[in-house]
């Protein structure tokens, strides 16, 4: 995908809280992918992804994946829902 940059990352990662650093990986396993270094309001729930892209380019669903956080809710995002 054209759109995988470090300036995307940083984009699509200010949706969500402040970023500090956002590297480009290729891996065998699991293709290209944008990883990003970021501080996380632990107030807001957390996000499974978000849409991006625009009408005339078309609008593409970006999943995220989390590592290193402590547990939470992945169905509703918050912190303090173990249900």
């Amino acid at each position: 995908m054209h759109c995988r940059t470090t300036k995307t990352g940083f984009k699509v990662g200010s949706c969500m809280g402040d970023v500090k650093q956002a590297e480009l990986f290729e891996t065998r396993e699991r293709g290209s992918f944008i990883k990003i270094l970021m501080e996380l309001n632990i107030t807001k729930p957390i996000l499974s992804g978000i849409n991006v892209g625009s009408k005339k380019d078309g609008i593409c669903w970006v999943d995220f994946q989390y590592e290193r956080l402590p547990q939470c809710c992945y169905s509703c995002g918050m912190w303090d829902d173990w249900s």
